[in-house]
């Protein structure tokens, strides 16, 4: 059965009722994920807790898994695995033993074990890159998985390592046996969401066959930015001052900071591009990061930024209400 985590109700987790529809899961997984991701939140319990949310949303957001886990609790991993689908129950054999049994007993030979896989462990079951064990299931020539990276990860292209269970005929009990191993798989250059990395030879079978192993990435969400494709999109806040009058600031990429310059005038939600700022691509470039600016008002102000700010009302000759920006009996420059 897996599991990664001392059982932690999975609603709660999520901060979400049990009746919760599906998007409203994946909102609150999301800002979930944001809040406790590693490489934002430093506390000591954040990693852990970031592992029991992802959890959480692997089982509710798949609807069987939902459901058994709805009508079986903590028990919903060895439910499945004995046949029940939340509904009904799918006969076995009582005696475990007597069904993965070698050739000579009741059970099934090894020649059998390739269908029993497919039929047993069939489905995609989700993996991360800090998961301590996770399930694969198998089809006819390769196993399908989903790994989870971080846009560091993505960046960086390197090797990457995980512990995952697969089953395995063991010759020497006559029986199908769920064994850990472990995988190291290179992450290509450029990479992204929905793109799927090809391990060779994955698991060899008792036929010496070698299956591949299929990951389908995965980016887990940054708090920083939104990913479409290679490019990345941010939102950066400035004072009212700065975007009118201009400045230079520093904004966040994903290798570091960079000076942008915010002309006079700007108004919020005017976009800036930042050319190859944004994830590598397998043809050599890299994409963009987009910058939107947003003016934040200041939630206090002192004794002196309030007389500033009502001197400069009554200076000032801009209103936004009116059609040429100018106050009732300023006449508008030609």
């Amino acid at each position: 059965m897996r599991g990664i985590m001392k059982h932690r109700n999975y609603y709660r987790l999520l901060g979400v009722s049990k009746d919760a529809t599906a998007a409203e899961i994946q909102h609150a997984y999301r800002i979930c994920a944001r809040k406790y991701h590693p490489d934002v939140n430093k506390d000591k319990d954040a990693e852990a807790r970031f592992k029991e949310i992802n959890e959480a949303n692997d089982v509710l957001k798949d609807p069987v898994k939902r459901k058994l886990y709805d009508r079986y609790g903590e028990q919903w991993a060895e439910a499945e695995q004995r046949g029940y689908d939340g509904n009904e129950y799918v006969q076995r054999p009582d005696d475990e033993q007597s069904f993965y049994a070698g050739a000579s007993g009741n059970g099934i030979g090894e020649e059998q074990v390739r269908d029993l896989f497919g039929h047993l462990f069939s489905g995609n079951f989700s993996c991360r890159t800090d998961d301590p064990s996770c399930s694969f299931g198998t089809g006819m020539q390769s196993y399908q998985a989903e790994i989870y990276l971080g846009l560091s990860e993505l960046i960086e292209a390197g090797v990457t390592s995980f512990s995952c269970k697969i089953p395995q005929f063991n010759p020497a009990s006559g029986q199908v046996e769920m064994q850990e191993k472990r995988v190291k798989v290179r992450i290509p250059r450029g990479s992204i969401d929905g793109s799927v990395i090809r391990v060779k030879d994955f698991n060899k079978t008792i036929n010496s066959i070698g299956e591949d192993l299929l990951l389908t990435v995965r980016i887990l969400p940054d708090p920083r930015f939104r990913v479409v494709d290679h490019d990345l999109f941010t939102v950066v806040s400035v004072a009212p001052w700065e975007a009118a009058i201009g400045a230079k600031i520093g904004v966040d990429t994903v290798n570091g900071s960079v000076n942008l310059s915010i002309p006079a005038g700007t108004r919020s939600g005017r976009k800036f591009r930042l050319k190859g700022k944004g994830l590598p691509g397998r043809d050599g470039r890299t994409g963009d990061m987009i910058v939107e600016i947003h003016i934040q008002i200041p939630a206090s102000l002192s004794v002196e930024e309030k007389r500033l700010f009502k001197e400069l009302s009554r200076k000032s000759q801009y209103n936004p209400r009116t059609a040429d920006g100018q106050k009732a009996g300023v006449a508008a420059a030609v």
